[in-house]
C-alpha cells in the first residue's frame, strides 16, 4: 500500500488529546533530531494569522519532542507548485498535516509539487501524520456526503494517495460508525478506513498497527462476523495488502 519500508501515520484527534500521538510521531520522524514540516492549511483563514502560526510551531516543537518545525501553508496552488516553497519539504523527516476543511487541503496541494515533494520524503523513510483532513488527504480518495449512521456518497475527490487504493474517515466514533460500505463503489479494490478519537493508525510498508485507546475499522466490502468491517482494538495489526489481520504473537 505505501511500500518501500516507508511509514504514514494517520491521526484523528484534534486539539490537547493529541499529545501521546504527537509525541509518537516525534519519535518516528528522529526523535531530536527531527525536521518537521507542519502544515495548518486546512484552518479558517481568520485562525491562520502569523502570531497563530508561531504559536503552532512553537508548541509542535513542544509536544513532539523534536529540536526543529516549521510551518507551511498557502492557498494558492501556483506557489504550492514552486520550488521556493517545498524547499522545507526536501530536507524534513516528518510532515504532520493538521485538520480543518478537506476541501481546503485538497484545493491547495493536490497535484503541486507539494504533494510530490511529500511522497519523496516517504521514499526516503520519512513520516507523515494528520489530523482530521490531514489524515483524509493521506488516501487516494475523500468522500463528500453525509457521513452520519448510513454513508451517502454525494462525490469524490482525488488525494494523495499515499496510502493507494483508500478511503479514510476520521472521528469513526463520533459519528456513530456510518457503514462505510456504500464508499467502496468509488473504485474497483478500495478499502475504507474507519478510525476512532484518541486513535492512530500506523502504516509501515502494507502493515497498519492501531495505536491509542480507541479503535480502527477496516472495510472491503465482505462480512467479518456480525460485522461489515475487520474490528481493530489497541495494539491489532492488519496486513493491507493480504487483507487481514495479522495474528499477536
Amino acid at each position: 500500500m505505501v511500500g518501500g519500508g516507508a511509514t504514514s501515520l494517520l491521526v484523528v484527534p484534534d486539539g490537547p488529546t493529541n499529545r501521546p500521538v504527537m509525541k509518537k510521531f516525534g519519535q518516528l520522524a528522529g526523535g531530536s533530531g527531527a525536521k518537521i514540516v507542519a502544515i495548518p492549511t486546512g484552518g479558517r483563514d481568520d485562525l491562520l494569522t502569523p502570531e497563530w502560526l508561531e504559536q503552532l510551531r512553537v508548541r509542535a516543537q513542544e509536544i513532539m519532542g523534536v529540536g526543529h518545525v516549521t510551518v507551511m501553508h498557502t492557498r494558492d496552488r501556483k506557489q504550492a507548485d514552486s520550488p521556493e516553497f517545498v524547499a522545507p519539504l526536501k530536507q524534513a523527516t516528518g510532515v504532520w498535516i493538521l485538520g480543518g476543511k478537506d476541501a481546503y487541503l485538497i484545493d491547495a496541494y493536490v497535484g503541486t509539487r507539494v504533494e510530490t515533494e511529500i511522497k519523496a520524503l516517504l521514499a526516503r523513510g520519512g513520516v507523515v501524520g494528520g489530523t482530521s483532513s490531514g489524515a483524509v488527504i493521506q488516501g487516494s480518495l475523500a468522500i463528500e456526503g453525509s457521513m452520519m449512521e448510513t454513508l451517502r456518497v454525494d462525490a469524490t475527490r482525488p488525494c494523495w494517495g499515499l496510502l493507494t487504493n483508500s478511503t479514510i474517515m476520521p472521528h469513526w466514533n463520533t459519528r456513530k460508525r456510518p457503514d462505510l460500505t456504500p464508499a467502496l463503489a468509488a473504485q474497483p479494490g478500495l478499502i475504507a478506513i474507519g478510525i476512532d478519537e484518541d486513535t492512530a493508525a500506523i502504516i509501515r510498508g502494507n502493515q497498519l498497527e492501531v495505536f491509542g485507546d480507541g479503535n480502527v475499522g477496516i472495510y472491503d466490502g465482505k462480512v467479518h462476523g456480525d460485522k461489515s468491517y475487520y474490528y481493530l482494538l489497541p495494539g491489532d495489526r492488519f496486513d493491507l495488502h493480504t487483507r487481514s489481520s495479522i495474528p499477536v504473537n
